[in-house]
């Protein structure tokens, strides 16, 4: 069949990254030799809605610095292109992509000339509407066609919490009732589409759960990844003084060394100065240093869903710190499956770490082998127009 993969932009997200990637190499392991992402990005700020944007974060720094920490500076292309050239030749090798989409139109157009046997929207937080300029098309609205496969697979919102309107609801439970096949990744999610969809979600594994840690790690040989500087993993997508202080004493009270694999200025914390003063500073590694990370440490520590993802995948001891801006209800989900909640810890309270018990990685794997069939089993399900799901 003849597939096309809709999820979160790749840009510089690792847990994206590498979860679209499985979602293919597992497509393909089924027979699907044609699967493609549809790749796709917010169209830049024109000049006007930039400097705005600019006035916005300088007043706003100047006014309340815990809101508006530092003054933070949009990449323009170039700079993007130095910064992730790493990450995306990684997913030159490994993901197949179309050409960068910018707008609705360009989803319609892929569809018509293309003409898929199936699509298939998930994983990451593809529902959540805080996070996605193109819900609709995250619901399959840019193809009328009544002979593709409309499937949802480990699709997310992120949270517990409804964010909808009314009209939006209407609007994409009219889309979803097209669908051939409705998965999550969360049980929250299974809640939310029945109470306000009104449809029958699946329970399955996010992606990168499908593939074991030696096909990761054959990955990582390829790439060819120098070993990683420590044995602690330090993985935080929003780091502050609280959550240091956490690492700080755990790493000291396990004689651990800790080391993290971001760059100094990132994303959100870029400045015009960093980015032409310091450009090595602002350079993220591929996925396969994130990866080896994994493989040569002897505790994780995280706030991030797919680090905590990677941690189990890899049977690393680990603790996720609370991250409730970007959703708990990912790491919740995923922890209470593997019956491994206590790993949650606020860093507040780091003597809470101390109180988790050992990981039975012997119930873990039970789990993981029992959901990985199940959810190859719904992939397959949709996937055949003999088994068409009634919705």
């Amino acid at each position: 069949m003849k597939i096309g993969i809709l999820t979160q932009p790749l840009r510089y997200n690792y847990g994206g990254i590498l979860q679209n990637m499985a979602l293919q190499t597992v497509l393909r392991k089924e027979g699907h030799s044609e699967v493609c992402t549809l790749d796709y990005s917010v169209p830049s700020k024109g000049t006007f809605a930039l400097l705005k944007w600019e006035i916005k974060k300088r007043l706003g720094h100047l006014i309340d610095r815990k809101s508006f920490p530092v003054v933070t500076h949009i990449p323009t292309e170039a700079e993007k292109d130095m910064m992730f050239a790493g990450i995306d030749a990684f997913m030159e090798r490994h993901i197949v992509r179309t050409p960068r989409f910018t707008s609705e139109e360009d989803f319609r157009r892929w569809a018509q000339e293309e003409d898929p046997d199936a699509l298939i929207v998930g994983s990451d937080q593809c529902w959540r509407l805080r996070y996605n300029p193109f819900i609709d098309s995250m619901f399959l609205s840019f193809t009328d066609s009544p002979e593709v496969r409309r499937i949802a697979y480990a699709a997310s919102f992120g949270t517990a919490a409804w964010e909808y309107d009314d009209a939006l609801t209407a609007r994409c439970s009219r889309l979803l009732s097209r669908f051939d096949g409705v998965s999550v990744r969360e049980t929250s999610a299974v809640d939310l589409c029945r109470s306000h969809f009104g449809v029958r979600a699946d329970l399955v594994l996010d992606p990168t759960m499908l593939l074991g840690p030696d096909e990761y790690a054959s990955i990582v040989a390829s790439e060819k990844v120098p070993a990683s500087p420590g044995n602690l993993f330090v993985h935080l997508l929003d780091p502050d003084p609280e959550k240091s202080r956490f690492v700080r004493e755990y790493a000291a009270s396990r004689n651990l060394t800790g080391f993290s694999i971001l760059p100094p200025y990132q994303v959100e914390n870029l400045t015009r100065k960093a980015i032409r003063k310091h450009p090595q500073d602002c350079i993220y590694p591929s996925p396969a240093v994130f990866l080896r990370a994994f493989m040569d440490s002897e505790e994780v520590i995280v706030d991030s869903f797919h680090a905590c993802v990677f941690a189990i995948i890899f049977h690393k001891p680990f603790h996720v710190l609370t991250n409730s801006s970007r959703g708990n209800a990912r790491f919740d989900s995923l922890l209470e499956l593997f019956s491994l909640q206590d790993r949650l810890v606020t860093p507040e309270s780091p003597g809470s770490a101390g109180q988790s018990v050992p990981i039975c990685w012997e119930h873990v794997d039970e789990v993981l082998s029992s959901m990985k069939e199940s959810s190859i089993g719904f992939l397959r399900a949709s996937l055949n127009p003999e088994n068409k799901s009634v919705i």
